[in-house]
C-alpha cells in the first residue's frame, strides 16, 4: 500500500506541476519503499520499464552507457527482488553491470562506475565480474580482500614498491567497498586504475587520461556554446575537458557561443583535434584531464601567427551494416602538394559560383526604378 502511495505521489506531481519541478525529494522517498519484482533474461531497458511501471520513477540510461556493456542494448539481466527496497534492488541489478544510478530532478539516470568508464570500450563479462567483486567487497579490517587484490593487480607506474604504497593508502581510507577504497587510495597517490579481463591495472593519472582519449564517441551539436560541446565530449570519454585561463575571453563570440561539431564514431582525441583546428587553440593532457589553451601569437577568429596545419576535410567510411559511419579528419599536410593545389582551385571555383549566385539574388531584391 505504501508503494502505491509513492507511485501516486510521483504521478500526480508529473501531471500537475510544471516540467521544471524538482521531484528529487519524492524520488528519494520511493527509493526507500519495498519492491517485489522478478525479471528473467530481459533486455536491460525492459527491466527498467518494469521497475518504472511498479514505482512511477523514470529510469534513463544514455546510449554511451549501453555501449560499454557486452551486448549493448541487447544485454540481458535476471533478478528476483524480494523484501528489499527499490534502492537496494537497483543496486543489486546494476552492480553486476558495473553501473550505478544518480537521482535527478526528474528521475534516475544510470551511469557507468569510474572503473567501467575508464575501460573506454565494450566490457567483457569477466571484467564486469571483476567490477562486481570490487563493488560488493568490503575492505575494512579484512586481510582476505587485500590478498585477492594483490593477485589481481598489475602496476604500470614508476614508483618503487607500489604494492606497499597502495596498501598504506587503503588502510588510511578505512571502511568502504573495494571500488571506493581503491579509487580513493589511487587518487591519493596520483594514480588511476581500470579492469582488464580478470585483473586490475594501476597506471598514472596522466597515462589514464591518454587512454581515455581513445574512447569512441559521437557528437552532433550545432550552434551550441563551446563549453557545452566540450562537456559533451568529456562526458562520453569520462574525462574533464576545460578552457584554460583567459581562453574564453580571447575567442570571438561566434566561436564561443555558436560552435558546431559533427563527429560520428570517432575517437575522443580526433574530436579534440577537430575542435583545435576549428578554434585555433592548442590542448594538452594533464592529471586533471584536458585543457585548451591559447597558442603563441593567437589572433582570435581561429587564427594564429604561427604556421598551422589546418583541417581541410573529412573522409566518411560507412559501416557495411549501415548502423554507423567512421569519420576521419584530413589535415592539409595529409595531402600531396598537387592535391592541395587542386583543392584550392576547387574552393576558388566554388567561391566564384557562390559570389555570382549571391550577386544575382541581391539584384532581384532591389526595387525596380
Amino acid at each position: 500500500m505504501y508503494m502505491v502511495s509513492g507511485l501516486l505521489w510521483l504521478s500526480a506531481m508529473a501531471a500537475g506541476m510544471p516540467a521544471q519541478t524538482d521531484l528529487q525529494p519524492l524520488i528519494e522517498q520511493v527509493l526507500d519503499e519495498p519492491i517485489e519484482l522478478t525479471v528473467e533474461n530481459a533486455p536491460l531497458a525492459d527491466a527498467f520499464a518494469q521497475v518504472s511501471d511498479k514505482t512511477g520513477v523514470s529510469i534513463r540510461m544514455p546510449d554511451e552507457a549501453y555501449g560499454l556493456l557486452p551486448y549493448g542494448r541487447a544485454t540481458q539481466v535476471t533478478a528476483t527482488l524480494e523484501n528489499v527496497t527499490l534502492r537496494e534492488g537497483l543496486r543489486q541489478i546494476l552492480a553486476r553491470l558495473g553501473m550505478v544510478y544518480v537521482v535527478t530532478p526528474t528521475g534516475l539516470e544510470v551511469v557507468p562506475t569510474p572503473g567501467l568508464q575508464r575501460l573506454g570500450r565494450r566490457a567483457s563479462w569477466p571484467e564486469l565480474e571483476t567490477l562486481q567483486w570490487l563493488n560488493t567487497t568490503e575492505f575494512v579490517d579484512q586481510e582476505e580482500p587485500l590478498a585477492v587484490l594483490r593477485k589481481r593487480v598489475q602496476f604500470h607506474v614508476t614508483e618503487a614498491e607500489p604494492w606497499d604504497l597502495l596498501v598504506g593508502e587503503i588502510r588510511k581510507v578505512g571502511a568502504g567497498s573495494g571500488e571506493d577504497v581503491l579509487e580513493a587510495a589511487c587518487e591519493a597517490l596520483g594514480w588511476s586504475w581500470y579492469v582488464w579481463d580478470n585483473g586490475i591495472v594501476v597506471v598514472s593519472l596522466k597515462e589514464q587520461m591518454k587512454r581515455q582519449l581513445d574512447t569512441m564517441i559521437s557528437v552532433r551539436m550545432t550552434n551550441r556554446s563551446l563549453t557545452e560541446v566540450l562537456r559533451n565530449v568529456g562526458r562520453q570519454a569520462g574525462i574533464l575537458i576545460r578552457l584554460g585561463d583567459g581562453v574564453s575571453d580571447a575567442l570571438p563570440v561566434q566561436t564561443r557561443k555558436n560552435f558546431s561539431l559533427l563527429a560520428d564514431n570517432v575517437s575522443a582525441v580526433e574530436a579534440l583535434e577537430e575542435i583545435a583546428g576549428l578554434t585555433g587553440l592548442t590542448y594538452r593532457v594533464d592529471a586533471e584531464g584536458v585543457v585548451f589553451e591559447l597558442p603563441s601569437g593567437f589572433m582570435g577568429e581561429g587564427r594564429s601567427t604561427r604556421s598551422t596545419d589546418p583541417f581541410v576535410g573529412k573522409i566518411c567510411v560507412p559501416d557495411p551494416t549501415g548502423t554507423f559511419q567512421i569519420e576521419l579528419v584530413v589535415r592539409e599536410s595529409d595531402l600531396s602538394p598537387e592535391v592541395n593545389e587542386l583543392r584550392k582551385q576547387v574552393l576558388k571555383d566554388a567561391d566564384e559560383v557562390i559570389r555570382k549566385a549571391l550577386t544575382e539574388h541581391l539584384a532581384k531584391q532591389q526595387p525596380n526604378p
